[in-house]
């Protein structure tokens, strides 16, 4: 079981010493969250919008208009759940990036594959999975990423042409979700030692006060 207490949340199953401030957690949920409902609203009006449709590959478009309302649907149940805390921080988290991962991968598959940009967004989901989970957690996540976009691309070339340029790309983009997730890591680990750091000093004041009192 993840370990969990007032003022700080550990959400990485994988790094358990790797902890975030609970308000601080929560408000970068809520900025998630603000970030995705635009973005859904965005697929969602792509379907009213002639020049948007007409980006929508044939024989796509149920897949289209299925993930797009899942991914509307989601992200309004969890900011009902965010603000009356229904759901815990942990759970929420993971179950967003992942859905994350799933979602934008079916998407863009209907707008046409790799070549549509949408992989790209991956790359704002694998950063934010570091933020918001952080530690080992957020190398997990760019490799689902990674094996999602390349599955993607796989079924895309079993229906249509294959194509060694798209593999070069979703390669690329791979990688680059590998790098951000690395960076990810580099930086919560360093922010985990500082406050390793600050919490000992502490300790040490603390004892040396009451080092002081005792010998007056």
């Amino acid at each position: 079981m993840l370990k969990s207490t007032t003022n700080t949340l550990y959400p990485c199953p994988f790094s358990k010493g790797y902890g975030i401030k609970a308000q601080q957690a929560w408000t970068l949920l809520k900025v998630f969250l603000v970030y995705r409902l635009i973005l859904a609203s965005l697929f969602i009006g792509m379907l009213y919008d002639r020049s948007g449709s007409s980006l929508i590959e044939a024989g796509s478009n149920q897949l289209y208009i299925y993930s797009s309302e899942c991914y509307l649907f989601l992200t309004v149940v969890s900011i009902i759940g965010v603000f009356w805390r229904l759901i815990p921080y942990t759970t929420q988290s993971q179950l967003l990036i992942f859905s994350d991962i799933v979602l934008l991968t079916l998407l863009m598959h209907a707008l046409g594959g790799i070549k549509s940009g949408v992989g790209i967004l991956l790359a704002v989901s694998i950063a934010s999975g570091g933020l918001l989970i952080g530690g080992l957690c957020a190398m997990l996540f760019a490799a689902l990423a990674s094996l999602s976009v390349l599955t993607e691309q796989l079924v895309t070339s079993q229906l249509q042409q294959a194509n060694s340029v798209s593999y070069t790309y979703s390669s690329m983009l791979g990688a680059t979700f590998f790098t951000i997730a690395f960076l990810s890591y580099v930086l919560a680990k360093r922010s985990e030692e500082a406050q390793q750091l600050a919490n000992q000093q502490q300790q040490t004041i603390i004892k040396l006060e009451d080092l002081n009192q005792y010998i007056i």
